[in-house]
C-alpha cells in the first residue's frame, strides 16, 4: 500500500532525492558523450600485404551462397590478373589470399553482385611476383594527429577527410615505417 506524502519534511527529502538523481543522470550523459564519440576509422590494410581493390563481380548459381563462393574465386582470379602474375590454378591463387575485403555487395536467392578487394600475402606471393618492390625501411616514425578545437590541442582521432584518407593509405608498402597510436581517449597535449 502506497501512502501519500503527508509531512513537508518528507516532501523535501523526496524533492532533494529527485534533484540528485536528475543531476546524476545528466552527468552520466555528459561523461558518456565525452567518451562515446566516434574515434576514427581503422586502417584498411596497414600491413605490407598486396591489396587489389575495386573488383566487380556478378555471378548466378543454384543458391546465393554458391554464387558468393564462385564470385570470390572469380575476384581472386581477376585480382591476380591485375597484378600480372604467372598463370596459376584457382587453388594456388586461393592459397596466396590472406583476406577478401567486401566493399559493396548484394546477395540474392541465386545471384551475387559485389565490388571486392583481394589482399594477397606478400610473403607467399613474392615468389611468383618477384621481389623488385622490396626496399629497406626507415627507422620508425611516430605519427600523432593533433586537433585544435576552441584553443585546446587534443591528440585523438576524429572522423574527418584526413583520417579517412590515412585509413586507406597502404602504410605497409611505404619505405617509411609509420607508427600510429590507436588510443581511444582524449589526451591533452602541448
Amino acid at each position: 500500500m502506497i501512502r501519500p506524502i503527508s509531512s513537508p519534511f518528507a516532501f523535501r527529502r523526496f524533492a532533494i532525492l529527485a534533484v540528485v538523481l536528475a543531476t546524476l543522470c545528466a552527468l552520466s550523459v555528459v561523461v558518456w558523450a565525452q567518451v562515446g564519440g566516434e574515434r576514427g576509422i581503422a586502417p584498411v590494410a596497414s600491413s605490407s600485404d598486396i591489396e587489389v581493390s575495386g573488383i566487380e563481380v556478378d555471378v548466378r548459381a543454384e543458391s546465393g551462397i554458391a554464387a558468393r563462393e564462385q564470385a570470390w574465386e572469380e575476384a581472386q582470379r581477376k585480382a591476380w590478373d591485375r597484378l600480372e602474375g604467372p598463370s596459376l590454378s584457382d587453388s594456388q591463387i586461393a592459397g596466396l589470399v590472406s583476406a577478401v575485403v567486401i566493399e559493396r555487395e548484394r546477395l540474392g536467392p541465386r545471384r551475387y553482385i559485389a565490388t571486392l578487394g583481394i589482399v594477397f600475402d606478400r610473403q607467399r606471393a613474392s615468389r611468383y611476383l618477384g621481389s623488385e618492390g622490396e626496399a629497406t625501411r626507415s627507422a620508425p616514425m611516430l605519427l600523432l594527429p593533433v586537433t585544435v578545437s576552441a584553443g585546446t590541442q587534443m591528440v585523438y582521432e576524429q572522423r574527418n577527410p584526413w583520417q579517412r584518407a590515412w585509413a586507406g593509405y597502404q602504410a605497409g608498402q611505404s619505405r617509411i615505417d609509420y607508427v600510429r597510436p590507436a588510443g581511444a581517449g582524449g589526451i591533452r597535449c602541448c
